[in-house]
């Protein structure tokens, strides 16, 4: 299956046909809340091009979905990417890379895409980019499926720096 990669714009937003992505009372818009659901016969991976950045730098994610089971599979929701990126920052806050490219005010449109699915013994891809900020040391990313009360099938986590 092609790869899929997903460039998020507040021009892309459709009245009308938008949902919001929902925040969990009590948790900043950027923290990343974990499902109590799993995709059955979906892992995950998640990679970047290097293990150093400065910051200001532009991380690349490829994150890719893999399908195990014998039957097609939906792994994203019907609304916005089927993938989201947890960073862990030096400080130990944890950021979604999808809340740091779209706002608390901005939306995703909500229709099943193609890349919503993974066919059986097949992959799903998508790239996610996002900016090193300011903070210098150690960082580590894990990448999940994006699921209504947060990310499920976690990647094995990822390190990278910015020095």
């Amino acid at each position: 299956m092609p790869s899929q990669q997903y460039r998020i714009h507040a021009a892309a937003v459709l009245a009308g046909l938008a949902c919001r992505s929902a925040t969990p009372p009590g948790n900043s818009p950027a923290a990343v809340p974990y499902s109590a659901e799993t995709v059955p016969g979906i892992s995950v991976t998640v990679r970047v091009e290097r293990t150093e950045y400065r910051p200001g730098d532009t991380v690349r994610f490829v994150v890719t979905a893999f399908n195990v089971s014998t039957r097609r599979v939906q792994i994203g929701q019907s609304c916005g990417p089927s993938f989201d990126v947890e960073v862990t920052m030096p400080s130990g806050a944890r950021r979604s890379v999808l809340s740091d490219l779209v706002g608390p005010d901005e939306a995703y449109t909500c229709q099943r895409l193609p890349e919503h699915f993974v066919e059986p013994g097949g992959t799903q891809r998508a790239e996610l980019r996002w900016q090193v900020p300011a903070a210098r040391g150690r960082y580590s990313a894990s990448a999940g499926l994006r699921r209504g009360d947060g990310l499920s099938n976690l990647s094995s986590p990822i390190e990278f720096s910015a020095p």
